[in-house]
């Protein structure tokens, strides 16, 4: 599974009405789709099993800015996660 697919899958599964509704909680995002938070685990889930490197497909994700794909671009190859690309994620960029 690729970006382009990823985040077609999230924008079908997305709401306008789930936007709004995430300023409720704080999240307010300039891009957004308004997945529910059940839809992205089990697309991150999916993912996870069809991508053999994950990590680089987390970081293209990050770099879309859109909000759920971010949320679901987490990696879990620590070794390749060091403290500057963490300040970079912090930061908005890397």
């Amino acid at each position: 599974m690729d970006v382009k697919q990823l985040l077609s899958k999230l924008e079908s599964l997305g709401s306008p009405e789930n936007v709004v509704g995430m300023a409720r909680f704080g999240i307010v995002t300039k891009k957004a789709f308004g997945v529910p938070a059940a839809d992205l685990k089990q697309v991150a889930k999916e993912a996870k099993k069809e991508t053999k490197d994950r990590h680089s497909l987390a970081l293209e994700l990050w770099k879309t800015g859109i909000h759920d794909a971010r949320a679901g671009s987490v990696s879990d190859r620590r070794s390749e996660f060091g403290h500057g690309r963490a300040d970079g994620f912090v930061g908005g960029g890397f």
